[in-house]
């Protein structure tokens, strides 16, 4: 699935009603949000992957969000 930023509240809302809230803080995930950031300043499309639940979602939504 392709989700471009326009969609980004829709998408938020969406994934609230599934009860994963999106509006907590991050901590401790800065790096991570600095990283992306650079990768989506140098490529139109960025590939975020890792196992369920460790906040994929939250930490794309941050660096984009920023």
């Amino acid at each position: 699935m392709s989700l471009g930023v326009e969609c980004l509240e829709e998408y938020k809302e969406h994934r609230n009603h599934l009860g994963d809230s999106l509006l907590t803080k991050i901590v401790g995930r800065v790096d991570d949000i600095n990283n992306i950031k650079n990768l989506l300043d140098n490529n139109d499309n960025v590939v975020i992957i890792g196992p369920s639940g460790i906040g994929k979602s939250r930490v794309a939504i941050a660096a984009v969000e920023d």
